[in-house]
């Protein structure tokens, strides 16, 4: 009875084999190792006896030699045994130098011209590295060593010293030393194939009854699943037959013979075509012939005919059956009857039908009901406004803005209802469309201002410095969510402020990649119960009867807002807790359009912030500083001294009573530099007032940019009003950031200077190789294309011209760190101007290229 190995006793065993193998190939190879090593000795002797004639003593071992006829004899010597072994590579002779120990070359083996010659008195560089050498200037013994590596290969060497006849002892003598080099790779060569050898043959020995054994309990294993796929394709319920190539019938299972209605012996050698009807398209079989014969599997739908003559669809899917070198040996089909899938489809298709007729009746109904409702509570909501501008009475104005807010209350629930039934029924695809988040957040505050003034509640935004400028959003839906969210903080908090925050978030384990816009409404109103939370975004849920009374609303609003995220690929979360506020986030994909590039407009300016609520001020002092400003909060008198040069106010109501009263003025104050921000319900007639005292009025909540662009212009007139020192150079000012371009050579026109710009480092170099010197080159050290670093090399290197190698150049740069700066300097740069780029900090660099100028004019 064979011995049967489980798979663990095959491992072991052919582990054995293997290893046995690669030890014999080991032993192998360190015997043929010993005997290579013992004949390139002996070779080495023999070579060495041709020169023991004494001829090698009238050599000098310099290049005197080279007209020595002894030197042309002995080198074809060499050649002459080079030829001995082909695996031999070189073959020269040495000497040691008595007077300085160095070793040198008398001759070697290559032919002149070569280059890979070396000439008498060449030293041999290699010479206090080369153990085997070493050893036979010692004790004048035979040597080998190697694989060694030297300036023309890696080699395996042999040195034999050449022994004068009659020499006593090599102390009276010193022997010269012939050596041999053999390329390492033909010597690892023949010691591989050595020990490869001695592995094959263990492995053919041991390996070879194994594999057979092997084999043969795989064939009756594949004869075993042979047996068992064959019964299981004979008890399928699945219809399969194979045909031959000319489509005669060659087997059938159970399945085929119960799906047409014949026995197995009426359908084997018939051809199966005959089974189909006419009702099958000669497209069909057409391209079902030319697909398996082509070698790939086809599928499709024709019609076969039952013994009863009955006709019913069938779906195929056949395959043909290739043999190793690609060739068809036969075809193999599966058959699904298809009549009752087809009837289920018939109903399912109806059914969709009826559905879909429903849903265009609903989208109808709802498109009129939106239209129908709207027009008329906009004409009352309308004429209402329109008839509150007209003279009225103080009991007539108390009807109407009665009818009015009622309107706008009934159009608001209508708009909800409608907004929500279209989401659910028909909602539309997501347009994606450049938006600027920073101005469309601002007009979402801008609609609640005035609600939010009413309440005395402060509205907050805040913008993350990493939030693109554009990007990609559907801007109509992130509105109308925006509208929700900041319209329920602003309706549920009583007293303290509503903020928006934007930035960007990277993915993380519970979302998908990133990145992410993240926007947040925080709000500081009465807060959620956790378990109110579970059910605050179901539709026409609010958290309990006295929220309805009291604040009314279909409770619609989360629930819209929810579904609109969700069409925008986002998602909705809440953070509360009672008596703490809200926080309502959501994040969209983002896609960026365009970059946001922060300018310091502001840059080193003093800016006063008369503020007394938190959070404003805390939006103010961010926005000033990153515009490049200081932000200094102060009271409304400190402004009347030079303590700031710019100011902002929020007129409260402390602000307000003093100007009203005439307690405050600013004269001397330049014009434009003080902003004055008054909330939605200041009237008309206070507005007037406060004009008389402040430059310029801004609504709150402010518009960020709007609001510094204000205060730049504020800058202007601050400079305008002060005299500045005035340098007469001529500037090259290179950045790829046009903002910064203009920035800079504002200021340095401001200080007298002429100025020509370059937007990229290769404009630069351009302009410096045509143009006369410039007194000064200000050069921007991070650039994408070129950075400053290349730029300042390829100036001192004279790329851009002889006369612009010793230019004057100032690296604007953010980075302030000391061994960056020495770097830098060792480079060829003369000044470092830091960012963020300021008059201040501009005018000592300029008296520092102005004093270079100078001297070198004297």
């Amino acid at each position: 009875m064979p011995i049967a190995f489980n798979r663990r006793v095959l491992i072991v065993l052919s582990t054995a084999i293997i290893a046995a193998g690669v030890a014999a190939g080991v032993l192998s190879y360190r015997r043929a190792e010993r005997a290579a090593l013992v004949e390139l000795m002996s070779t080495a002797r023999r070579c060495a006896v041709a020169f023991q004639d004494g001829t090698l003593k009238s050599l000098s071992g310099t290049e005197a030699d080279l007209g020595n006829p002894v030197y042309v004899e002995i080198k074809e010597r060499l050649i002459d045994l080079r030829q001995v072994d082909p695996r031999v590579r070189f073959v020269y002779i040495f000497r040691r130098q008595a007077v300085t120990g160095k070793v040198v070359f008398l001759a070697d083996s290559e032919p002149a011209g070569s280059k890979d010659i070396s000439l008498p008195g060449d030293e041999f560089p290699e010479a206090t590295d080369s153990p085997g050498l070493q050893s036979v200037l010692a004790n004048g013994q035979t040597a080998t060593e190697g694989p060694l590596s030297d300036s023309f290969g890696v080699w395996v060497t042999g040195y034999a010293a050449v022994k004068l006849k009659g020499a006593v002892s090599m102390a009276v003598s010193p022997p010269d030393i012939l050596g041999l080099d053999i390329n390492a790779r033909d010597w690892n060569g023949h010691l591989l194939d050595e020990g490869m050898r001695s592995a094959l043959y263990v492995w053919l020995l041991f390996g070879l009854p194994l594999a057979v054994y092997v084999m043969m309990r795989r064939w009756g294993v594949q004869d075993r699943t042979i047996r068992k796929l064959s019964e299981a394709i004979e008890q399928s319920r699945s219809a399969l037959m194979i045909t031959g190539l000319d489509g005669r019938i060659e087997y059938v299972n159970h399945g085929v013979c119960e799906q047409i209605g014949y026995g197995r012996d009426e359908l084997i050698g018939r051809d199966w075509a005959e089974f189909r009807t006419e009702a099958t398209s000669d497209e069909v079989l057409k391209d079902l012939t030319t697909t398996v014969r082509s070698g790939r599997t086809w599928e499709g739908d024709w019609f076969n005919r039952r013994k009863s003559g009955e006709l019913y669809p069938v779906n195929g899917v056949v395959s043909p059956v290739q043999d190793h070198n690609g060739r068809i040996l036969c075809y193999i089909a599966s058959l699904r009857d298809m009549t009752e899938a087809r009837r289920v489809e018939g109903e399912l298709r109806a059914a969709k039908d009826r559905a879909e007729a429903g849903e265009r009746a609903k989208g109808g109904f709802l498109d009129t009901m939106s239209h129908e409702l709207r027009t008329p509570l906009n004409g009352i909501v309308g004429f209402t406004s329109l008839l509150l501008e007209t003279p009225l009475s103080s009991e007539q104005r108390e009807y109407v803005q009665t009818v009015r807010s009622s309107g706008e209350a009934l159009l608001k629930l209508t708009s909800e209802i409608l907004d929500y039934s279209r989401l659910e029924f028909r909602p539309q695809p997501v347009s994606l469309l450049p938006c600027e988040p920073r101005v469309l957040i601002e007009e979402v505050l801008d609609l609640l201002a005035f609600q939010a003034s009413g309440k005395g509640i402060e509205l907050l935004h805040e913008i993350g410095p990493d939030v693109p400028a554009v990007v990609k959003l559907d801007s109509g839906r992130l509105r109308q969510v925006l509208v929700n969210l900041v319209g329920n903080a602003v309706k549920f908090t009583e007293t303290g402020e509503v903020e928006v925050r934007v930035k960007v978030r990277a993915g993380d384990e519970n979302t998908v990649a990133g990145p992410w816009l993240e926007f947040a409404v925080r709000d500081t109103g009465p807060g959620i119960d956790s378990e109110d939370q579970k059910r605050l975004f179901q539709p026409f849920t609010q958290l309990d009867d006295t929220i309805r009374r009291r604040y009314g609303g279909t409770g619609l609003g989360l629930a819209i807002s929810r579904s609109l995220v969700r069409l925008m690929g986002g998602e909705i979360s809440l953070n509360s807790e009672l008596g703490r506020g809200s926080v309502f986030r959501f994040v969209l994909p983002l896609a960026v359009v365009q970059p946001r590039n922060e300018v310091a407009l502001l840059a080193g300016r003093r800016v006063g912030l008369v503020v007394r609520a938190p959070g404003v001020l805390r939006e103010l002092s961010r926005v000033v500083t990153a515009a490049g400003g200081v932000a200094i909060p102060c009271r409304l008198a400190e402004l009347a001294v030079e303590a700031v040069e710019l100011a902002i106010v929020d007129c409260d109501q402390g602000v307000m009573a003093q100007v009203l009263e005439g307690m405050v003025s600013f004269t001397g104050r330049p014009a434009g530099a003080l902003v004055a921000l008054v909330s939605a319900v200041v009237e008309a007639e206070d507005r007037r007032h406060l004009r008389q005292v402040f430059p310029t009025l801004m609504s709150k909540p402010p518009h960020h940019d709007m609001l510094i662009s204000t205060l730049a212009d504020g800058v202007q007139a601050v400079a305008a009003s002060a005299p500045l020192e005035q340098f007469d150079l001529r500037v090259l000012i290179v950045d790829d950031n046009p903002v910064n371009l203009r920035l800079l050579q504002r200021i340095v026109t401001v200080l007298g200077c002429r100025s020509v710009t370059a937007t990229g480092g290769r404009k630069a170099i351009e302009i410096l190789a045509k143009e006369d010197i410039f007194d000064l080159v200000m050069l921007d050290l991070r650039m994408p294309e070129m950075d400053g670093m290349e730029v300042l090399r390829r100036i001192r290197a004279g790329e851009a011209g002889q006369a612009a190698r010793t230019a004057w150049i100032t690296l604007v740069t953010a980075d302030t760190q000391a061994d960056s700066k020495d770097q830098l300097a060792n480079m060829g740069c003369n000044d470092f101007v830091p960012k963020p780029i300021t008059l201040a900090s501009c005018i000592p660099a300029l008296k520092r290229a102005a004093a270079d100028r100078d001297r070198r004019v004297r």
